[in-house]
């Protein structure tokens, strides 16, 4: 479910949570915004759409993207990249190298950022780049 804008949070709200809560978020906004757009954006079949989505949501997977994007990042969305990639996490993930995990975390968490604090056109836009090579 997608709320709208009058649900979410100003920015100065959402800057007051942890970078843990950002990711908490981002991880379904991520993969809820990625099959929607595939979904309205691509005319492939329920297979491969799935195929793709599954893709795009590994934790080595969600590391080149961020990588991929990074230039791209206003100096807000970097310094969320940077301190969700500093936050330290007391859980082992089996086949994760932890370096993408930490970048993964951090792509979560702008995801999560920007749709606690409604920007779905940004979230669109790099989506648009994310998939611009499917």
């Amino acid at each position: 479910m997608v709320f709208g804008a009058d649900q979410r949070m100003t920015q100065a709200q959402a800057m007051r949570l942890n970078p843990k809560q950002w990711a908490f978020v981002g991880d379904t906004v991520y993969d809820l915004f990625l099959r929607t757009y595939v979904m309205t954006h691509t005319d492939y079949t329920l297979p491969k759409m799935h195929k793709l989505c599954v893709a795009h949501v590994s934790c080595r997977a969600q590391a080149q993207v961020l990588e991929r994007i990074g230039a791209l990042l206003t100096s807000q969305e970097e310094d969320i990249v940077r301190r969700s990639r500093k936050v330290r996490t007391h859980t082992t993930h089996k086949n994760a190298d932890p370096a993408d995990y930490a970048k993964a975390t951090a792509l979560e968490a702008l995801f999560g950022f920007l749709y606690l604090t409604g920007q779905d056109a940004r979230m669109e836009a790099l989506m648009a780049v994310i998939l611009k090579e499917e």
